[in-house]
């Protein structure tokens, strides 16, 4: 996997917390050159402090904030004006919103597709063509176990990550034989800062994972050239069950569940 990764520069959206801190780290060991972007640069700093601390990795630091219109246009012209090439691409940035459809306002849900979906697919359409042109790149995109099915209570984020699943399936099946490795990462339940943003409530979340071997299996699979890759074997397992559940019966259990899940003081349907 070392070769893989080694001397490349990788860009990392969503790197200053969570999955993305945890992607800089282990492609620094593994001898990447690091392109960190996020919304704050105090953050983003501190984390290329601790590789540079840890494996003396190269690493440039772009704020940006992918929520935007726009946004994911202007971090590639500064990449590119700064004088990197962007040889792996990490989408990992995105946000959700548990609860009840009608509680988030349209703003948020524009904001929510905006970078999990529309930043996505711009970020991976700029980096391809030089990737082309050296016959060789990779594009891991972060999606979620949520993308195999409807998720009451978490709809519009399932529907992002829905598109970003297929969208990275059909990106893998286009260019698998031109050199560029595609692969979708769909963890389940993490323990990363996603759940407070998403106004979940952790003490109801079982079976969490790390972000290590979350991350750790996401690399392996994008080094392979995988299509896809479900982190935990419970989470793979319940991926390949939920096409063969009858769809009533799935949405009317996966209701129950989600509704235990929103945080105190939200209101509950009855």
């Amino acid at each position: 996997m070392n070769a893989f990764f080694r001397d490349r520069w990788v860009l990392i959206t969503g790197a200053s917390r969570g999955l993305g801190a945890e992607f800089a780290r282990q492609l620094a060991d593994l001898g990447a050159k690091l392109i960190l972007s996020a919304r704050t640069a105090e953050d983003l700093e501190a984390v290329c402090r601790l590789v540079r601390g840890q494996s003396g990795a190269e690493c440039s630091v772009f704020v940006a904030d992918l929520s935007l219109p726009g946004a994911a246009e202007q971090l590639f012209e500064k990449i590119r004006a700064s004088g990197l090439n962007v040889d792996i691409l990490i989408n990992n940035a995105g946000f959700g919103k548990w609860g009840r459809f009608e509680l988030h306002d349209v703003q948020t849900y524009t904001r929510m597709v905006e970078l999990n979906v529309n930043a996505v697919t711009a970020l991976a359409r700029l980096v391809l063509p030089e990737m082309l042109e050296r016959g060789q790149g990779g594009i891991l995109n972060v999606a979620s176990n949520a993308a195999f099915q409807p998720v009451p209570y978490l709809s519009v984020y399932a529907a992002t990550k829905a598109f970003v699943l297929n969208f990275s399936l059909s990106l893998w099946a286009e260019y698998r034989r031109r050199g560029i490795h595609v692969t979708a990462l769909c963890p389940g339940a993490t323990d990363t800062p996603f759940h407070e943003v998403a106004q979940a409530r952790r003490d109801k979340l079982r079976g969490m994972m790390s972000p290590e071997p979350v991350v750790r299996k996401g690399l392996q699979a994008l080094a392979k050239n995988r299509p896809f890759v479900v982190p935990g074997r419970a989470n793979a397992i319940a991926a390949r069950l939920v096409r063969w559940v009858p769809a009533r019966l799935l949405l009317s259990q996966t209701e129950k569940w989600m509704r235990a899940q929103a945080e105190p003081g939200v209101p509950q349907q009855k």
